[in-house]
């Protein structure tokens, strides 16, 4: 990109490289070296926004089915419980104790 009436560089760019090993060995190499006079500096880029918004819907699905797998397993714990019979607690006087 130039700068408005010349064409100079604004200094930045974008380079996208599938193997992450080559990205690790170009940014060893090249990261804070001189290009023309100037200090060049490598950073790693946000991801594309298709990316982002695909990796953002699997994470909303995933937290979906979780709710809906806690729904599902508190439905089954409470149906459970209405079919057990519940415990019978009798309570004793004390001994010595005037039982009415």
């Amino acid at each position: 990109m130039a700068r408005q009436g010349s064409f100079q560089s604004h200094g930045f760019g974008y380079l996208q490289i599938g193997d992450e090993d080559v990205g690790h060995k170009i940014h060893r190499t090249y990261n804070k070296s001189l290009f023309q006079g100037h200090r060049i500096k490598l950073c790693p880029s946000k991801p594309d926004y298709l990316e982002r918004l695909e990796h953002e819907r699997a994470v909303e699905a995933a937290r979906e089915e979780a709710a809906t797998e806690k729904r599902r397993l508190a439905a089954m714990a409470f149906e459970k419980k209405d079919r057990v019979p519940s415990t019978v607690f009798r309570l004793r006087p004390k001994p010595g104790a005037e039982v009415k």
